[in-house]
């Protein structure tokens, strides 16, 4: 049976043209939201900055970058690369150690009734 191929509706179209302005508004309010959020983090900033003026959302976005750069936060006080394989390599390992103890202790059991031997599993 051959696929159909199946033609957008006039139906479709004019139900993504409504819902356009809708998931656009959405967006702004969230973008807008998180501008808001972003003022009250910045408070200080801000009134250091700027006291008396009203702050466009770009000045408030900047200020954010500025604030960011000038953290003490620097990528030298996070854990490194090297620290995290190494962590992770451990926890791997001692994974397989107990997977490998629990295996011995549920198989040694169920071979033994089954062969009748526990020569091989020692």
């Amino acid at each position: 049976m051959a696929p159909t191929v199946c033609k957008p509706t006039q139906a479709g179209k004019d139900k993504t043209k409504m819902r356009k302005p809708v998931v656009e508004k959405m967006r702004r309010d969230r973008i807008n939201k998180c501008i808001e959020q972003l003022k009250v983090l910045l408070k200080a900033e801000i009134k250091a900055s700027t006291p008396c003026s009203k702050l466009e959302k770009a000045d408030v976005l900047e200020m954010a970058v500025v604030y960011l750069k000038n953290s003490t936060w620097q990528p030298a006080l996070c854990p490194s690369a090297d620290a995290h394989a190494q962590s992770y390599a451990n926890g791997f390992s001692r994974c397989i150690e107990e997977t490998t103890r629990f295996l011995k202790q549920i198989a040694k059991p169920v071979l033994t009734g089954h062969f009748g031997r526990t020569s091989e599993l020692k």
